[in-house]
């Protein structure tokens, strides 16, 4: 491989992945969040298409493709999940106000529940295939709290988005969003690859 053809790649991967986030930004907000969940989906998949170099994505293509299958279905689990976190949310501010500090390290180990769940079950999803046999709640369960050292790495790059989004700029979130998801998909593909085949 010569240093031209890497650096064209190069820039052709950071360009696809600005250019799936924009893609993200606009599928989830003019469905006024509610197209939330099939829009994380589809991007997901983008950016694990993205990754095989090897292969030809058609960035646009994938996404709308993923996007449509199951639509009403993911936009009821976007319901559900936007309610639970504006839940959250509310229940963080009582509790601050009110000066509850067991509300407040119960809501945060609820939030952090919440969030490893929703990573391990986007990227499970995306990368690998569940057997009819297996339950897939069951399965991300047990993931979730078999190893905590992997999920303190899936939550790393969550991490350091936040702190480029207030610390560096708020536009460095097209970037670094799609880096993020890319980084958990490297984590959870070569840790559960014996695990899950």
């Amino acid at each position: 491989m010569t240093s031209s053809y890497t650096i064209k790649d190069g820039i052709k991967a950071y360009l696809d992945f600005i250019y799936v986030t924009l893609i993200w930004f606009v599928a989830s907000f003019l469905g006024i969040l509610l197209s939330l969940g099939s829009a994380t989906l589809a991007f997901y998949k983008v950016i694990s298409s993205l990754s095989n170099l090897k292969k030809q994505t058609y960035v646009v293509h994938t996404f709308l493709d993923e996007f449509k299958r199951h639509f009403f279905r993911r936009v009821l689990i976007s319901g559900m999940v936007i309610i639970d976190v504006f839940g959250i949310v509310i229940a963080f501010q009582f509790a601050i106000v009110q000066n509850i500090t067991w509300l407040i390290i119960l809501l945060i180990v609820i939030s952090y529940e919440f969030l490893i769940g929703m990573i391990y079950s986007l990227g499970i999803t995306t990368l690998f295939k569940i057997k009819e046999d297996q339950s897939f709640i069951a399965i991300i369960f047990i993931l979730m709290h078999q190893n905590i050292w992997r999920n303190f790495q899936l939550l790393a790059p969550v991490i350091v988005l936040v702190f480029a989004f207030f610390y560096v700029h708020p536009t460095t979130i097209f970037f670094t969003i799609s880096i993020c998801i890319w980084l958990q998909l490297v984590i959870l593909k070569k840790s559960l690859v014996k695990f899950l085949l």
